[in-house]
């Protein structure tokens, strides 16, 4: 799965980690954006859940991930998380 928070740094380098995997033959389960400052992404946690999701790459900041991998962590949905630095 490939995340992004909209930003054009965020989509910018989670379009580039898609070009690559596609590139290597590796297809994303999913590519969606969300939305940078919300509290609450459970939805989205679900929706991880439901595709079982093992590896998920996220371009975006810190605190937005922070909150999915709490909500997850609450949810019990386990996944690698991976970030720009």
């Amino acid at each position: 799965v490939v995340l992004h928070d909209k930003s054009a740094y965020g989509q910018g380098v989670a379009d580039a980690v898609k070009a690559t995997m596609n590139a290597g033959g590796l297809k994303e389960v999913d590519y969606e954006g969300i939305n940078a400052g919300e509290k609450d992404y459970s939805a989205l946690v679900t929706k991880l859940k439901e595709l079982k999701a093992d590896v998920v790459y996220f371009g975006g900041y810190h605190p937005e991930a922070g909150l999915i991998l709490r909500q997850a962590a609450e949810q019990n949905v386990k996944f690698q998380l991976i970030m720009p630095d």
